[in-house]
């Protein structure tokens, strides 16, 4: 009991504070979303619906937009050495885009279902719906290694949208208000962040689903699908690796969700 009770107690749960709000385009099914450089990425989801887009902060008209053809399903979207990468949801096909002019330049694939997509400073990091991250290549696409999450040494399923965070994982999880921040080399829930006071209604359709980092400001950017603003917000503590964490994964069972997600 006590090693469970001093486990539970290693989860930070961030408080924040909303720095400003932004608009944010309602009809768009958000399953992607980045900021790099100073210019908003988004990539919506639903079939005959899905697009890529392109925006400044203040406006939540685009300065580009590329319709994804009508039998794809976009998915999460990453940059890694100015170009972003960009999942579908069932077709096993991913694109690279030029960064700049949101041209299409490559396809890669994968096996199973594309969800959520990050990168750090060496690999893409891509989620499928179950509780397993998935390490791989840039360049080939190849699987480095997988990462089962856990949180209080339970098993954690549905991680979405993902997002790179001050040398975390940030993942949001389908149909919940809460952020989770994973250790990236453990696995290990190490952070929590709850949004409930910010989901609209009605809740089940409008899930919040969403995460951009400035790490010049150390400010995050969350929205959801088919909502309205987009906020900034402050976190306190400012979400990290602690020096001193070394989590232990524990198994994690591979539970994919059969609806968009």
């Amino acid at each position: 009991m006590a090693a469970i009770a001093q486990a539970q107690a290693t989860v930070t749960e961030y408080q924040y504070s909303i720095t400003a709000q932004y608009p944010h385009d309602k009809t768009l099914f958000t399953q992607g979303l980045l900021l790099h450089e100073g210019v908003l990425y988004e990539s919506a989801g639903l079939y005959g619906q899905s697009k890529l887009i392109s925006r400044e902060l203040a406006s939540s008209l685009p300065t580009q937009a590329l319709s994804i053809p009508p039998d794809l399903f976009a998915e999460g979207i990453s940059v890694f050495k100015n170009k972003l990468y960009q999942l579908t949801w069932k077709a096993k096909t991913g694109y690279i885009y030029d960064l700049t002019t949101l041209q299409a330049e490559k396809t890669f694939h994968y096996q199973g279902e594309g969800w959520g997509l990050t990168a750090n400073h060496r690999h893409l990091i891509m989620s499928n719906g179950s509780g397993t991250l998935t390490f791989r290549d840039p360049d080939s696409f190849e699987i480095i290694k997988t990462l089962k999450v856990t949180h209080n040494n339970q098993p954690i399923t549905h991680l979405n949208e993902l997002e790179w965070v001050n040398g975390l994982i940030a993942a949001n999880v389908w149909r919940k208000s809460v952020i989770i921040f994973i250790h990236p080399e453990q696995g290990k829930v190490i952070g929590t962040l709850d949004l409930k006071a910010l989901q609209p209604w009605p809740q089940r359709k409008n899930v919040l689903n969403g995460i951009a980092y400035n790490p010049k400001s150390h400010r995050i950017y969350v929205t959801g699908k088919n909502w309205k603003t987009l906020y900034e917000l402050e976190l306190t503590p400012e979400p990290r690796v602690a020096p001193n964490n070394h989590p232990t994964a524990s198994p994690s069972v591979n539970n994919k969700a059969t609806m968009p997600n």
